[in-house]
Order: structure tokens, then C-alpha cells, then sequence
């Protein structure tokens, strides 16, 4: 009966350990998801300023990418085609021949 009562008090106090830890470690509790999702392997270029740079998996997307860090990731809408420029257009695909 000892042993029972001592085993449940070391899991008690294992379980208030744990929840002790969450409590006082910010790095925990602030952890933030990437801003890509995970299996993209697109990286922005280390380059100064505004670049626009197709997406290697979609052709119809490009990321916008500012001092080499991803602002955001735009796809063209199905009835529209991506032309790249400065910046990147999505125009009818009726009115654009490529």
C-alpha cells in the first residue's frame, strides 16, 4: 500500500514539474509556425530590396520577397496567367498569348 501511494505522488509531482516548465518557459509557449508551409523548399535570394521571384512549384505564383525575406506568396486566379515583371501581373488568359 506504501508503494502505491508513493508511486502516485512522484507521478503528481512529475505532472506539476511538467506543467511548471510550460508555465515559465516563453520559448514554449511563443512558438510561431513557419510563414511557408512545411515541404515548400523555396528560399528567398539574400538581395537587397523588392524581388519578385516565380514559384518553382506553380507556374501561375510567384513570392514577393524584401531584403531576402518572404513578404508573401501570391497565385493567379484559374482565368488569369501570370506574366512576371516589376511587379508580376495576373492578366485574362483570352487577351494574353504566350
Amino acid at each position: 500500500m506504501f508503494a502505491k501511494i508513493k508511486q502516485v505522488a512522484a507521478v503528481g509531482a512529475a505532472v506539476a514539474g511538467l506543467g511548471w516548465i510550460t508555465v515559465v518557459s516563453p520559448a514554449v509557449a511563443d512558438a510561431q509556425p513557419p510563414r511557408i508551409p512545411p515541404g515548400d523548399n523555396f528560399t528567398c535570394a539574400d538581395v537587397p530590396g523588392d524581388n519578385y521571384v516565380r514559384d518553382p512549384d506553380d507556374s501561375n505564383a510567384y513570392y514577393h520577397c524584401v531584403d531576402g525575406v518572404e513578404e508573401h506568396h501570391q497565385k493567379c486566379p484559374g482565368v488569369t496567367q501570370l506574366v512576371m515583371g516589376t511587379p508580376p501581373r495576373c492578366l485574362d488568359r483570352a487577351h494574353h498569348m504566350p
